[in-house]
């Protein structure tokens, strides 16, 4: 069997939640997840693990569960944790407009500077896009912006060229380092939750297989949610990341920043095929983006009707945007498509409302029939 003398895993966390989440919640994710991952990163990981944080969470947990945000700060001073700009309030990126999501990403910034998470001359290279929806628009955003990379999903790329996922080159589009990470390998970790230390070494003996040859250095991208260790998974971070951050430090194995891998691999100019880290084969095939914009799904359709009269209005009145710039976050289609649940949606509703004040009299007129005809369906 080949040899792999070194691989570099870019373990990435996604910190997020509503803008419009319940305070008690919030104070039971923070103890349930966010401070045991933390703290088990303090204590037992040698490397560095990439969080993105929504500007969403960051305002909660300042006024809620300060402390998180004080470790976080520790940790990133100390080198264990890189940061990665997102969406402020969980859009999906590539079904708005570009000065729209450039605002959100300009906001999630402005909230990681004012709560002491980077230096004011400090910058950010890299970009997850909520959901890990991409699509080539985004990337020439970023490079506008001046980032160097970003991360979506390998599904759509394996389905496509219906190869492996690179490993051994980066793809790059419109002068952007486009990561790729494993859906087979994040979905055991987050689904079927085995544990850590096992994971890890089946991983570095079954990763290999895919060469022909020995090699020297290869990567792959793991990424999930948070709150996969501790809300969803009770005893996840003891019996997951503790045992992982152990096994790593004996294994041929480093825990790598994404801002490094561009540095340690090189890139290769491919297409990179739009969807997100929810796509499955019969997405990409009709839309990318089916949880969330699904033509046969007559919800989903009305709540995008609503969403272009707001984004309408985001553009003609700059005043609005404190407003309109929060309420068009991915959750309310994605629970709505999945499991029919409207709560997401009517917790946005008072500031929909509110937004739809700033447009004329048949914006507001519109907006309302829409916002009922969503609320009674």
């Amino acid at each position: 069997m080949p040899k792999l003398y070194n691989l570099h895993v870019a373990l990435g966390l996604h910190w997020y939640q509503p803008y419009t989440q319940k305070p008690e919640i919030l104070k039971k994710i923070a103890e349930e997840s966010y401070i045991p991952i933390l703290n088990s990163i303090e204590r037992n990981c040698l490397g560095t693990i990439n969080c993105d944080i929504a500007a969403s969470l960051i305002f909660q947990l300042a006024s809620g569960a300060p402390e998180v945000l004080e470790r976080f700060r520790k940790l990133k001073d100390h080198g264990k944790i890189s940061l990665v700009n997102t969406a402020a309030y969980h859009p999906i990126l590539p079904l708005v407009p570009s000065e729209y999501g450039k605002r959100q990403l300009e906001k999630n910034k402005k909230a990681y500077l004012e709560h002491g998470l980077i230096g004011a001359k400090e910058r950010l290279s890299g970009v997850f896009p909520p959901e890990m929806a991409y699509g080539d628009i985004l990337t020439q955003i970023f490079s506008k912006m001046k980032y160097s990379w970003t991360v979506t999903d390998d599904l759509p790329f394996n389905i496509f060229y219906k190869k492996p996922t690179p490993a051994t080159f980066i793809a790059s589009v419109n002068g952007i380092a486009c990561l790729l990470r494993s859906r087979l390998w994040s979905s055991e970790m987050s689904f079927s939750m085995p544990k850590g230390d096992e994971f890890a070494e089946k991983l570095c003996r079954e990763f290999p297989k895919q060469f022909k040859d020995n090699v020297y250095q290869a990567y792959i991208v793991l990424w999930t949610d948070a709150e996969t260790f501790g809300v969803h998974h009770k005893s996840a971070v003891g019996h997951f990341l503790t045992p992982f951050f152990t096994a790593v430090k004996k294994l041929p194995m480093n825990l790598e920043s994404c801002e490094s891998l561009p540095r340690l691999y090189p890139t290769k100019k491919i297409v990179v095929p739009a969807g997100s880290w929810s796509s499955n084969a019969s997405d990409i095939e009709t839309a990318p983006y089916n949880i969330w914009k699904y033509p046969k799904n007559e919800w989903t359709i009305l709540w995008w009707k609503l969403a272009d009269i707001i984004l309408k209005i985001d553009s003609e009145y700059p005043e609005s945007r404190e407003l309109t710039g929060k309420v068009l976050y991915s959750c309310q289609t994605w629970w709505w498509s999945l499991y029919k649940n409207k709560d997401l949606f009517l917790w946005a509703v008072p500031d929909l409302k509110k937004a739809l004040q700033f447009g004329n009299q048949e914006e507001r007129k519109t907006g309302d029939d829409l916002i009922s005809r969503l609320s009674d369906y």
